[in-house]
């Protein structure tokens, strides 16, 4: 599973593309540590989810100053990010490693 940063992920704004790195860092880091060191897994899915939480008011602030066509979808999409962040605590410590996979992989496809 790749979780490394491309640059063609990149949306041309340099504080929210930074944003999307730390993201895509910290879930990496969840997927490493949710295998060895599970308290340390539950910290990183803490910061993972106070990150996009920070991230999406960020996001969302430019997106009205912008006049972002779409944006109720686009927010709705942040809440159901959200939601799936929640869940990966119980994956980690119920130890579904199918379901952590293919959660984790919606996550990325979505960022």
């Amino acid at each position: 599973m790749d979780l490394k940063w491309k640059d063609e992920y990149s949306i041309g704004n340099e504080v929210l593309d930074g944003h999307h790195k730390r993201l895509f860092d910290l879930l990496e880091r969840v997927v490493q540590d949710r295998l060895s060191d599970e308290a340390e897994a539950y910290k990183l899915i803490d910061e993972l989810r106070f990150y996009a939480v920070y991230h999406f008011a960020a996001e969302e602030k430019e997106m009205r100053a912008l006049g972002f066509p779409g944006i109720d979808h686009h927010l709705a999409e942040h809440k159901f990010f959200e939601k799936y962040v929640s869940e990966l605590k119980e994956l980690v410590r119920a130890k579904h490693a199918n379901l952590f996979s293919s959660t984790v992989l919606f996550l990325m496809s979505w960022l």
